[in-house]
């Protein structure tokens, strides 16, 4: 019995990772708020396959919300500890994108987004839009975004 307790206690140390170790609190949230089939009509009409824009305050979420002519509640958001980024993209009818994480690359000025894999999807190309919450700290020092192998510069008001 001793045996195992004492096997159980350093489990738990390599169990709970590295925040707990380094005493930081964990930036690596991303919640999706919102998806809707549609992005802007610039990305149709010049055939712009991904794009991305962060939203720092309600004002340009609103502003952002609108561009994408979003079609439901805003979302409320904490702008004190939270951020928005809004991505735009097309997927295939028979493989939707779902976003099952992010990683911080190139001195946390990329933020690359996880998709779950995907095989034998069709050909064809269908609007989606993701609105997702993520720590404002992450979100402040992003420039760059990764989605499905495109590298796009964030845009920002």
């Amino acid at each position: 019995m001793k045996l195992l307790f004492l096997l159980y206690i350093p489990s738990l140390f390599l169990l709970a990772g590295c925040d707990i170790a380094s005493g930081e609190a964990s930036d690596d949230y991303i919640n999706v708020l919102y998806q809707e089939d549609r992005v802007p009509n610039e990305m149709i009409e010049e055939h712009i396959q991904f794009s991305a824009y962060k939203a720092l305050d309600e004002t340009s979420l609103i502003e952002y919300w609108k561009h994408f002519e979003l079609e439901g509640a805003i979302p409320e958001i904490d702008f004190d500890t939270s951020a928005v980024v809004i991505l735009g993209t097309f997927e295939p009818s028979t493989c939707p994108h779902y976003i099952e994480g992010f990683e911080q690359k190139d001195s946390n000025h990329t933020v690359a987004f996880q998709l779950m894999p995907y095989d034998n999807c069709s050909f064809d190309s269908n609007p989606m839009s993701f609105v997702l919450e993520m720590d404002r700290d992450v979100v402040e020092r992003m420039n760059w975004v990764e989605f499905d192998r495109e590298i796009v510069e964030v845009r920002r008001t």
